[in-house]
């Protein structure tokens, strides 16, 4: 893709697009280096300024890439641009990738830690971008051996619309 020489002069919130159609097509690395070094580039103009979602897929490619140990700098990273940018309504996306970072690495307390306070972060935002992490959340219950309370997850989730 020539988009990779002049990521620079591509706007973030294309290139996160761009990135985005990389990922669903099982090329994470291609995702990361669409997005470049994205993170460190100056704020958008106040327009969008904390608006994008632009921080929270490089940590989710780089899980899908090179799996938690390296995405958990990452989280971390867009965390704290997170806070600096006042975008706190990004804040339950950070909790989910964080949430399957955890549970990728078979570190459930932690998993369920992160998932569910996304969750209740998304609940409080009224954000309905929630599936993933009911659903995987769902899973932990299910496979700690609580069906019923996986079923009623799932339940909620499509009740919830």
């Amino acid at each position: 893709m020539g988009l990779r020489s002049s990521a620079a002069t591509v706007p973030p919130g294309l290139r996160t697009t761009l990135a985005c159609a990389e990922y669903l097509q099982a090329r994470p690395e291609d995702a990361l280096r669409i997005l470049g070094d994205v993170e460190r580039e100056p704020l958008p103009g106040d327009q969008l300024s904390g608006k994008l979602t632009t921080l929270v897929w490089p940590a989710m490619f780089e899980l899908a890439a090179h799996g938690p140990h390296a995405a958990r700098p990452v989280i971390e990273r867009a965390r704290r641009l997170t806070a600096d940018r006042g975008a706190d309504w990004i804040l339950p996306f950070h909790a989910f990738v964080a949430g399957g970072a955890a549970l990728a690495a078979a570190e459930w307390n932690t998993a369920v830690a992160e998932l569910d306070t996304g969750l209740e972060l998304a609940q409080e935002q009224e954000s309905g971008w929630i599936s993933i992490a009911v659903g995987q959340r769902a899973y932990i219950d299910a496979h700690r051996g609580r069906p019923a309370q996986a079923r009623e997850q799932l339940a909620a989730a499509r009740r919830s619309g």
